[in-house]
């Protein structure tokens, strides 16, 4: 019986079971915890940093919270479709809060920080991404990891993805002209680029995740 227990709490520590059980969309959407549990499982104890850009609900940054339990988490919003005060994580202890903008300056709190992991899923269009990339690798350690979610890969993106919904709503901000912005500002970051490519699996055209290191 009491291994049963231990092999239950082992499970009940896997993060995508943490991201489901805080409602986030990261594992039953996207599946990013295949991803994610290769490179934090082995930093889950430190001591470490997380910056969290983008927070609306606060559901993720319940489940880094709990997945990494001596970490000092820091979360980034313009916390206008809920309030800060009202997210589930507000005054919860390691959790601070910072109200702003990523594509633009950014508040000086963060400037004298230095983070383990940084994890963009603020606003997903491909200029918003290369803008907070310029604002925030900077505040990366030197050995840190900084995790682009939800891309929409459009150099990659066949016919039917592009006449997804979303795009086809906002086509000033989903085409190759901006794309072509990203990726510059990518290739341009004198940092290692590596690609996680999930769109077959999950049958989600923004289920791509871009990690960068020094």
């Amino acid at each position: 019986m009491l291994s049963w227990r231990i092999i239950i709490s082992e499970v009940k520590m896997k993060l995508g079971d943490l991201f489901n059980k805080y409602g986030a969309d990261k594992t039953i959407k996207h599946q990013y915890d295949t991803v994610y549990e290769k490179y934090f499982e082995p930093i889950k104890n430190d001591q470490i940093n997380i910056l969290e850009i983008g927070v609306y609900k606060g559901s993720s940054t319940l489940a880094l919270h709990e997945y990494f339990p001596h970490a000092t988490l820091y979360g980034l919003d313009l916390f206008k479709r809920v309030a800060m005060e009202d997210i589930e994580p507000y005054g919860l202890e390691r959790c601070n809060f910072i109200k702003g903008d990523s594509t633009f300056a950014f508040d000086t709190n963060l400037t004298n920080k230095k983070f383990d992991l940084i994890i963009d899923d603020g606003l997903h269009t491909p200029v918003a991404n290369a803008k907070t990339l310029k604002n925030f690798k900077s505040l990366l350690a030197d050995d840190g990891q900084y995790f682009i979610e939800d891309v929409w890969p459009i150099e990659l993106m066949n016919e039917e993805e592009m006449n997804h919904r979303w795009v086809k709503e906002h086509p000033f901000d989903y085409n190759e002209h901006m794309n072509k912005i990203f990726l510059k500002t990518l290739d341009t970051s004198n940092m290692k680029i590596e690609r996680f490519d999930l769109r077959k699996t999950t049958g989600q055209p923004d289920s791509y995740i871009i990690r960068l290191t020094k």
